[in-house]
């Protein structure tokens, strides 16, 4: 509808009879759909010990649980890192949980160990958080190192997950 007053054209839109997406009519998409899993976070280096926080969330913002890694001893046994640590999960804390039992393993999470280490120019170009996986050590994610503080911030995107409908 256009209105006219004062010499000025005004539009003015009528919402008449328009309904918001849940009064349509329509059922929500309650289907299965996958969505992909991120572990963000950095490890800090101190005097003969690392520490670390992590955040594991899955797309969308459906799940997110945010820990402490607290380094246990360092490992000499990955050729393709400048430093790794054994490290082990703490202080698990869910701040968002409408899916978090698709995270796989979220039920032994607390007190879970690790071995990340750092990589700073993997396959001779680029710095990548190194995991060890089950048949060894490889590349995780992309990673940050700060020089001037010794922070590795780093960003791993995982296998994704199938979430159940209504989720």
């Amino acid at each position: 509808m256009i209105a006219a007053r004062s010499g000025a054209i005004f539009l003015v839109l009528c919402a008449c009879g328009a309904r918001d997406d849940d009064s349509t009519g329509v059922p929500p998409d309650t289907g299965p759909r996958v969505v992909s899993q991120v572990r963000e976070g950095t490890l800090t280096p101190a005097e003969g010990s690392l520490t670390g926080q992590e955040t594991w969330s899955l797309q969308g913002d459906v799940c997110r649980v945010s820990y402490d890694l607290r380094g246990v001893a360092p490992r000499a046994d990955c050729d393709i890192c400048d430093w790794a640590w054994d490290l082990v999960v703490e202080d698990v804390n869910v701040e968002v949980d409408d899916a978090c039992d698709a995270l796989p393993g979220m039920a032994t999470l607390e007190g879970e160990a690790r071995a990340y280490g750092y990589a700073a120019a993997y396959m001779g170009h680029f710095p990548v958080l190194a995991v060890q996986f089950e048949d060894g050590w490889g590349a995780a994610g992309e990673a940050h190192l700060d020089e001037a503080t010794g922070i590795l911030a780093y960003a791993w995107v995982m296998d994704d997950v199938t979430l159940d409908g209504g989720e």
